[in-house]
């Protein structure tokens, strides 16, 4: 719940306050403090969901009861890491 209503809306209302400072200003100088904010919440809510997503794919109970859904990620090895990364970069990508 918390990423729905708090670290979703804080970054796009961040990213909103950055780009009506461009648009105000002719200039395009960003305080780096902002755009490290901006990098740390999507970052935070690409690893929550990330988290959340393999923690039910990996659960033997949410596989056995739908499977269709659950499943897509390997348990164990390399693929394991690699579906991870790929997953986070999805994320961080939609946040």
């Amino acid at each position: 719940m918390e990423l729905v209503f708090k670290l979703i809306p804080t970054t796009l209302f961040q990213v909103v306050a950055i780009l009506e400072s461009i648009m105000d200003d002719e200039t395009i100088a960003v305080d780096p403090a902002l755009v490290t904010s901006i990098v740390v919440s999507a970052g935070i809510a690409a690893m929550s969901v990330t988290y959340m997503s393999t923690i039910n794919d990996a659960d033997p109970e949410m596989r056995g009861n739908i499977p269709i859904f659950y499943g897509f990620l390997p348990t164990t090895g390399k693929r394991f890491i690699a579906m991870r990364v790929g997953v986070a970069l999805l994320s961080f990508e939609v946040s």
